[in-house]
């Protein structure tokens, strides 16, 4: 079973094998092949249909876990940033630092790498809620509380320089009065449409400039086969408006209190991983101006042919490769991981796209390849957009997975 996998700047897997996956946006790759090994990984899981939901305290409602941030502070000084979450996010079991049980929020760890007291964060959070369904009342009631768009008025309220978006993970559920239904994925797709278009407004009239909105989706190991569905469609139409979309490996089942939200460990990793998925650190540290400087969470290992010639890993030994694999010339990232799949006795088919983005869409299309949010070595990683330092830009960027660390 081949992957061709599906990453971003921390990377997700496309296994190839025959199957279907939501596909999305961007990808491809240069003529100057730069290898990366990402610290993190994936975010896409293999597609499945709803089931009726069973028992999950704490992801859908319970909480009713909103901050309603003072609009006079933090002060006038000191970087605004305003958080919209659920459950993962919600001040019912996390805070700016660890107390009386609570656990410090993964949102905490980004104000200490941006330098920012992460008390001076504002949060509206409610669990159980998604741009889809409603969250839950103090009684535990779901469906009887917000949406994400419910919430928007928090923009004007707080004035942020700086916005985190943590949603998804509850919009596998619709709700049906006031209990859970599995979602019609037409009717996601309507909600996630709308609530886009009304942050972009709500962004615009408030003088939030769209790359400082950062869209992300945090999961865990419960529900993981319906991630990709959620993440993919997100993951568009942030982009689609101009959003920086944060890509994120789901968590570990260790990493997790209950499959779902993050324990201390899996907090931190969480917050980290925003780190070097994105530049939140600079652009909260700055004000909202962002830099073009080098993701934390990925190491150049080599840059270009005669360099990479020189690594000992077999994936890389351009010199073997021949001129022209899956009728992509040499030299690209695109022609190495064509090499390195061939070289293991893979069967696939011609790609004639000249983009990885492209590429991609008919491995897809050619139901030779899956997403995966659950990478092995010897996956194909993709990124929508080249990780910063490396060329290939809006083109994307790919490579073979290697190895895939402790917290996937």
């Amino acid at each position: 079973m081949l992957t061709w996998a599906a990453s971003f700047a921390a990377a997700a897997s496309l296994v190839m094998a025959p199957g279907a996956a939501s596909a999305d946006d961007e990808a491809v790759d240069p003529s100057n092949p730069v290898v990366v090994e990402p610290t993190t990984a994936p975010t896409t899981t293999p597609t499945t249909t709803p089931t009726a939901p069973p028992a999950d305290p704490g992801s859908g409602g319970g909480q009713g876990d909103v901050i309603v941030p003072d609009p006079a502070a933090p002060g006038p000084s000191a970087p605004r940033v305003l958080v919209f979450g659920d459950s993962i996010s919600a001040p019912g079991r996390y805070r700016a630092q660890a107390t009386n049980g609570l656990i410090k929020a993964w949102w905490a760890y980004v104000a200490d790498g941006a330098q920012l007291d992460p008390d001076q964060v504002m949060v509206s959070a409610e669990a159980g809620s998604g741009i889809v369904t409603r969250g839950g009342n103090n009684r535990g009631v779901v469906c009887t509380g917000s949406t994400f768009g419910d919430r928007l008025a928090k923009i004007a309220e707080t004035r942020p320089d700086v916005i985190m978006v943590e949603v998804g993970r509850n919009d596998i559920w619709d709700c049906a009065g006031t209990r859970r239904v599995p979602v019609d994925p037409a009717e996601r797709r309507f909600m996630a449409s709308a609530y886009f278009s009304r942050l972009a407004q709500e962004a615009d009239r408030n003088g939030v400039a769209r790359s400082k909105v950062y869209v992300m989706t945090a999961w865990g190991s419960h529900h993981s086969g319906k991630q990709v569905a959620v993440t993919t469609l997100y993951e568009s139409y942030a982009r689609a408006k101009g959003f920086t979309w944060v890509p994120l490996a789901a968590l570990p089942e260790d990493q997790t209190l209950d499959g779902v939200h993050p324990n201390a460990r899996g907090a931190r990793t969480l917050g980290t991983s925003v780190l070097q998925a994105s530049d939140l650190a600079v652009a909260i540290s700055s004000r909202g101006q962002r830099s073009g400087t080098v993701a934390s969470g990925a190491s150049v290992r080599c840059q270009g042919i005669t360099a990479c010639k020189k690594l000992k890993s077999p994936t890389w030994a351009y010199a073997k490769a021949p001129k022209r694999v899956w009728g992509v010339t040499g030299p690209s990232a695109r022609h190495l991981v064509a090499h390195a799949l061939t070289t293991r006795g893979a069967t696939a088919p011609i790609l004639k796209a000249t983009t990885a983005r492209d590429g991609r869409l008919d491995a897809l299309a050619f139901g030779s390849a899956v997403e995966t949010a659950h990478p092995k070595a010897g996956d194909v990683a993709w990124w929508p957009t080249a990780p910063a330092g490396v060329r290939g830009g809006s083109a994307g960027h790919v490579a073979v997975v290697e190895r895939v660390s402790s917290d996937n």
